[in-house]
């Protein structure tokens, strides 16, 4: 029960706001071409927290790859 009502839970002290800009971040150094290495090295975080971000942001927007990813934000943003 614990690990289905746990994804529902919202942060008291604005830490999902953080988390949004970071991912924010993420994708667009990834859209510039930057590799998840080099993403992590410049944000300061591990390649796997890159890798966690996009995957988050794919899940959301429902796509499958990286590319249906970049394609589906660049719609969203026209």
């Amino acid at each position: 029960m614990f690990e289905r009502y746990w994804g529902h839970g919202r942060s008291v002290d604005g830490a999902s706001d953080a988390v949004h800009v970071l991912q924010k971040e993420i994708l667009g150094r990834l859209a510039a071409g930057l590799t998840d290495q080099a993403v992590a090295k410049e944000l300061g975080i591990s390649p796997r927290t890159v890798q966690r971000h996009v995957k988050k942001a794919m899940e959301e927007l429902g796509a499958r790859s990286r590319f249906e990813l970049g394609v589906r934000l660049a719609l969203a943003n026209r």
